[in-house]
């Protein structure tokens, strides 16, 4: 955890939490990735799902809206079950239909 903390506060690089917010886990670097891959599973383990790209928006940019507004976008614009665009949307809302606790 703390070095997912420490390269998100990175000292000098102030964009560091916006630049995960808007990428995701691929805004990590050094040893970062892979201390993210273990939160990942971890928390993938107990039934909670960590948005890979960063914030929702992200799963199409061409949508220049925030929050509730570009939900209402996808929703009256695209058919969510074959929309090109949303595919990594429909992989990681599967993950979670799919989730079973152990």
């Amino acid at each position: 955890m703390r070095t997912i903390y420490d390269s998100m506060n990175a000292k000098g690089d102030k964009d560091a939490w916006e630049k995960i917010k808007r990428i995701g886990k691929s805004g990590f670097t050094d040893n970062a990735p892979a201390a993210y891959e273990s939160v990942e599973l971890f928390c993938k383990s107990v039934g909670l799902f960590i948005v890979p790209i960063g914030e929702m928006e992200c799963f199409d940019k061409t949508i220049n809206k925030d929050k509730k507004d570009w939900v209402y976008s996808v929703l009256e614009q695209y058919n969510l079950a074959s929309e090109p665009k949303l595919h990594e949307a429909r992989v990681f809302v599967e993950s979670i239909v799919e989730y079973t606790p152990n």
